[in-house]
């Protein structure tokens, strides 16, 4: 299964540093137009999708991409748990939403679950 993480330049932090630590096979994109080129070119089924929002414009970009990820299990990071904006990030209907403040090990949890989960969820 195959694991990929989209950042801007403008989320800050070790987040993405502890996702290559802890999964060394995970594809790294911070260009969105990159990004979309391995969203059209390859098949999203059964692959995990970690996006992370540094503020609500951001969200709106991913949410505007969306159905590029359609067959993927997508978990979202944004960048504080503002209740507004969790709204906004539940209509992305996410299997998993974090935050970039907060400990990044339940995200690391979550991630190995759904790599033991394997192919049941498709």
């Amino acid at each position: 299964m195959e694991i990929i993480y989209y950042h801007s330049q403008d989320v800050a932090g070790d987040f993405a540093e502890v996702l290559c630590a802890s999964f060394p096979h995970i594809s790294v994109y911070t260009s969105v137009s990159a990004f979309c080129t391995r969203l059209r070119h390859a098949p999203t089924q059964g692959v995990i999708i970690i996006l992370a929002a540094a503020d609500d414009k951001e969200l709106m970009i991913h949410m505007s991409i969306r159905y590029l990820m359609k067959d993927a299990r997508i978990i979202l990071i944004v960048p504080t748990r503002d209740a507004a904006l969790l709204v906004k990030a539940h209509t992305f209907h996410p299997r998993f939403i974090g935050d970039l403040e907060s400990d990044h090990q339940e995200v690391i949890a979550v991630i190995h679950k759904m790599l033991s989960r394997g192919d049941r969820w498709l």
